[in-house]
């Protein structure tokens, strides 16, 4: 029996993994938690101030969930799938655990994610970059902010998709409160995040302790030229496996689950 911890991307939700979800195996265990800044009225109340603060708030919740399992169940590491946003706070949590003694990631899979910026001028430009971003939100809306954010780049490939993926998209967006929601952006930025780059070789797989090694894979759209790069470089750098999805774009999640639960479930 599989564990999965799933984390969405900025402005998604649990509800972004639905399809995924449905294409693991029977009997898996699956927790797909809102991040800090999405979700309903039950996040109201949650504060997290920093970007280590939202990975030490699901590590907490994750040990609390081994210490509810059964007796065989506790003992079984999880495997994380994380896009984007989601995949840069896994990464934070595979390496925030080795502090409390491991064992509880085995597996990571990073969807279009980023470990960090090693500049501080790039994260100084970048924080600058996504706090006008959540000025946008609380300013004109998720509405507006939703246009402008897939006008980038990035999600260029996204125009291929069916009408109803992308309302389906836009929906679970504009379910979020746009405070919080903004909140989110600025307190997780990349720019504010740590840089992890220099530190994941402490999971790679010349670690002896199995308590602490994590495999990484690395995931990205052959279309998304910039995270594609990134995705290469640095599953060489931590021993991990480079994945790369042909004719998709940045959000393989949203574009190719299908191809996406293949890459999960052939690293089991």
């Amino acid at each position: 029996m599989s564990r999965f911890l799933l984390l969405h991307g900025f402005a998604g939700s649990h509800e972004s993994f639905e399809h995924f979800s449905r294409l693991l195996p029977r009997g898996a265990t699956v927790w797909a938690p809102n991040l800090f800044g999405h979700g309903g009225p039950e996040q109201s109340s949650l504060a997290v101030h920093s970007f280590a603060a939202e990975v030490e708030r699901l590590l907490v919740q994750l040990e609390a969930r081994r210490h509810l399992a059964t007796q065989v169940q506790a003992h079984e590491p999880w495997h994380v799938v994380g896009y984007s946003l989601g995949g840069r706070v896994a990464l934070g949590m595979a390496l925030a655990q080795a502090d409390r003694g491991g064992g509880l990631i085995s597996r990571v899979t990073l969807v279009g994610a980023n470990p960090g910026l090693a500049k501080e001028a790039e994260r100084g430009a970048r924080c600058i970059s996504d706090d006008k971003w959540g000025q946008l939100i609380e300013q004109e809306g998720i509405a507006q902010f939703l246009v402008a954010w897939r006008a980038q780049r990035l999600f260029a490939s996204q125009a291929e998709l069916s009408d109803a993926v992308l309302e389906r998209q836009r929906r679970i967006a504009l379910g979020h409160d746009s405070t919080r929601l903004a909140a989110a952006m600025r307190t997780l930025s990349l720019g504010r995040m740590p840089y992890y780059g220099g530190q994941l070789d402490a999971l790679g797989p010349g670690k002896d302790d199995s308590s602490v090694r994590v495999t990484l894979d690395w995931v990205a759209g052959s279309l998304d030229a910039k995270f594609s790069q990134i995705a290469s470089r640095w599953a060489e750098a931590s021993g991990g496996q480079f994945y790369s999805v042909a004719e998709i774009g940045h959000n393989v999640l949203l574009e190719a689950p299908e191809e996406l639960a293949r890459i999960v479930l052939r690293a089991q």
